[in-house]
């Protein structure tokens, strides 16, 4: 067989890496600056949990950046024994935290999504806490494997000179829990695409205001995309050797996916801004979990409205107070009929749900 090039993929890594965490990380923030100084709420569970992913993020890219230095995304045959023992090292430490950082995005949007649906979305309800369950369960499971899977002798994961066959359980075994774990995640990109699309399938609005924010709350799809490619390069990982090399091509899809993941879980929440922006500061905005919490029955109520409402002078009493508007039954507000003769004032009213 041929000897391979000398080509350095780790530049691209390194790059992508960096690159993806100046994207995603401005926008988590704007998101916490929205939520603090716009809609005035108090800080959610899904806003922790997206600010770890950015933490792992980072650290991602820090162990990246020692990790390419060393060796990582070139042909282990160029490598000496120091930098085949540091690259792989660092790669090891690498892979729990490139687990995590996109699975605390995900659990991020369920637990967004959570907060907008009524108690009587119970089946979709149900889904959402299956997903953040086994998110849970199968990466736990799979950090603890890395580093169980050799037993007391841990060196065996980065020690070139240590034959992992001797110690190590095979690699096969490896292989198809990578498997599970990515089709896992991507079964779970692809429902948090679909719920928002039926969600938003039931609500009362403009269809260009529902295009709109099932463009935004669908962009799981583009996480579900990175998670097919980061199934499909698993395969690479069960050949023998030539480690430093092959998982980064994994790697840099792990990387796509997890900025995407948490510019997914951010997109929904930022909204006002930009809506503020286009519209002035006429906009009302609404706190999402507040009105999870306190009950909404109807799911119109809890993404966006957008009416419009017929005020008029016959909705006033004698003694000029306006009538109250009567509920009837469903979340919609039965406004009475402006009688010819009246003057009408028409306004548009918009609410956002952070």
């Amino acid at each position: 067989m041929a000897q391979p090039q000398d080509n350095n993929i780790g530049t691209t890594l390194l790059i992508l890496s960096w690159v993806g965490f100046a994207v995603s990380t401005p926008v988590v923030i704007l998101r916490f600056w929205v939520a603090v100084m716009m809609v005035k709420r108090r800080l959610a569970v899904h806003d922790w949990m997206i600010l770890l992913s950015v933490v792992f993020n980072f650290v991602s890219c820090v162990l990246i950046t020692f990790a390419v230095h060393w060796g990582l995304g070139r042909h282990e045959i160029f490598l000496s024994y120091t930098q085949a023992f540091h690259a792989t090292k660092y790669t090891t430490f690498l892979e729990p935290v490139i687990i995590t950082a996109p699975m605390f995005g995900r659990i991020s949007f369920a637990c967004f999504l959570l907060g907008i649906l009524g108690p009587r979305d119970i089946w979709f309800r149900w889904s959402l806490w299956a997903v953040i369950a086994i998110q849970l369960l199968q990466d736990a499971a799979i950090i603890i494997e890395l580093f169980t899977q050799c037993g007391t002798h841990t060196n065996a994961l980065w020690d070139p000179h240590i034959n992992p066959a001797d110690f190590c359980i095979p690699l096969t075994l490896q292989t198809v829990l990578a498997y599970l774990s990515s089709a896992f995640n991507s079964i779970s990109d692809l429902w948090l695409s679909a719920l928002p699309a039926v969600m938003i399938r039931s609500l009362s609005m403009a269809k260009s205001t529902k295009i709109a924010l099932a463009a935004v709350l669908c962009l799981s799809l583009f996480a579900f995309a990175a998670s097919i490619v980061k199934t499909v390069e698993n395969a690479n990982l069960s050949a023998v050797g030539d480690f430093t090399y092959n998982v980064t091509k994994l790697e840099i899809w792990i990387i796509v996916e997890i900025n995407i993941v948490i510019l997914t879980a951010s997109a929904p929440t930022i909204r006002p801004f930009f809506v503020r922006s286009k519209r002035g500061t006429g906009s009302g905005y609404y706190d999402v979990e507040a009105s999870g919490r306190r009950g909404l029955t109807n799911r119109s109520q809890n993404l966006a409205l957008q009416s419009n409402s017929n005020y008029s002078e016959s909705n006033r009493n004698k003694h000029g107070k306006v009538l109250p508007v009567q509920n009837g039954g469903s979340e919609e507000y039965i406004l009475r009929t402006a009688d010819k003769s009246d003057i009408t004032r028409t306004t548009d009213v918009q609410i956002y749900y952070e």
